[in-house]
C-alpha cells in the first residue's frame, strides 16, 4: 500500500527475516527487522524508546503454539514448555509490547484459528485462551473469516483461520 511508510517486523527464522527485509526495501523507505522473539523486544530499551504509541496498526500471525513448528532457533514452544507458561510467557508479553506500541486508538490485527490440539488428557483451546489475553489490553472490533486451505497443522480443524481486529483501550 502507498499508504504505508514504515514497515517493522520481527521473527525467529533468519531466512523470514532476510526475505522481509528484502522484500520491504523494494517497498518501503523505512525499513526495521528483528531476528529475535516478539517478546524480547518488550525488553528492548532501544526498541521501546524508539516505537512506544508509535504505530497505527499491527498485524501478525502469531504461531499456534505446537501445532505449527519450523525449523528454527528461539521457538517459543523451545522456550516455554508447557500450554500455560506458553500463553504467560510468549503470549501475553508480546499482546502487551502490542498494546505498548500502539497510539492511543491503535489496531491490532492477528490471525488465529480455532484448531483443537492435546497435551496428554488436557485439550487446550487457543481461539478462546489467546483472545481472553488480548482483551485484558485491548477491545475486541470484529472477527473475520479466512478461507485458507493451505494451513500446515498436526492436528484437524475445527474452525478456519480467522483475522481478529481489536482497539486499544
Amino acid at each position: 500500500s502507498s499508504y504505508v511508510t514504515e514497515y517493522v517486523g520481527t521473527d525467529v527464522i533468519p531466512s523470514v527475516c532476510s526475505k522481509t527485509k528484502e522484500f520491504a526495501d523494494i517497498y518501503r523507505k523505512d525499513v526495521d527487522i528483528y531476528c529475535k522473539p516478539s517478546e524480547d523486544l518488550y525488553k528492548d530499551v532501544k526498541f521501546m524508546k524508539s516505537y512506544k504509541n508509535h504505530f497505527d496498526v499491527v498485524f501478525f500471525s502469531p504461531p499456534y503454539y505446537e501445532l505449527e513448528l519450523y525449523n528454527s532457533k528461539n521457538q517459543s514452544t523451545d522456550r516455554y514448555k508447557t500450554y500455560e507458561s506458553w500463553l504467560s510467557g510468549y503470549w501475553e508479553q508480546t499482546i502487551r509490547l502490542c498494546h505498548d506500541v500502539l497510539e492511543n486508538k491503535g489496531k491490532l490485527c492477528y490471525i488465529l484459528s480455532g484448531y483443537g490440539s492435546q497435551q496428554g488428557n488436557k485439550r487446550f483451546d487457543l481461539l478462546k485462551d489467546m483472545n481472553n489475553i488480548t482483551k485484558k489490553y485491548f477491545r475486541l472490533i470484529s472477527i473475520q473469516p479466512m478461507y485458507n486451505k493451505n494451513v500446515h497443522v498436526t492436528t484437524h480443524r475445527e474452525t478456519g483461520e480467522q483475522i481478529m481486529l481489536f482497539v486499544k483501550k
